[in-house]
């Protein structure tokens, strides 16, 4: 049985084309971290199957997850075609699966540090920009530096003082020490 896997994400369309391109026996995909499409590829696989991935960095975030997979599927007797490279890693050759698995890691590793690289630096260059960052605060209610000094002159607790501002307890504490040191 050829089985098809991917994950999908709408900005890279080469998984729906890879779709396409081939008609499959069955195919499985996730969009969310938790690769519950994947679980169930992985149960689906049995001896003499071919599971076609479309990217080596969709087994799994870390080195340890794709090599894992990779040894789960040379013990049940799985091919794997990796669509990107046109590579198959055959279950019968295991020295040859171990050196791949090893390089199809490395190299997902090795994307996955690359996004959150990329991420880290352009969330530096949206800082560094003066752009926004965060929730926006909402406006203070007309009562609330009455209700601060209510509140510090111990007529009525931090609590009493948010309710009357239609604020949580934290926000009013917060906001407080932020806006009438």
């Amino acid at each position: 049985m050829d089985i098809l896997y991917f994950f999908s994400n709408p900005a890279v369309p080469e998984s729906n084309a890879l779709i396409a391109a081939r008609r499959y026996d069955a195919v499985y995909s996730d969009s969310t971290p938790e690769r519950i499409g994947l679980a169930a590829c992985l149960r689906a696989l049995k001896k003499g199957d071919v599971l076609h991935i479309v990217r080596e960095t969709h087994l799994g975030d870390g080195m340890a997850d794709v090599v894992e997979i990779l040894a789960s599927l040379a013990r049940k007797g799985v091919d794997v075609h990796l669509g990107r490279t046109g590579a198959t890693l055959h279950a019968k050759t295991s020295p040859y699966l171990s050196l791949s698995a090893t390089v199809v890691a490395a190299y997902s590793a090795f994307v996955n540090a690359m996004r959150r690289h990329r991420a880290v630096q352009g969330m530096k260059k949206a800082r560094a920009a003066g752009k926004p960052w965060g929730k926006p605060c909402l406006p203070l209610p007309e009562n609330f530096a009455e209700m601060v000094r209510g509140w510090r002159e111990g007529k009525f607790a931090s609590r009493d003082a948010a309710l009357r501002c239609g604020m949580s307890q934290s926000s009013f504490l917060r906001r407080a020490r932020l806006e009438m040191p």
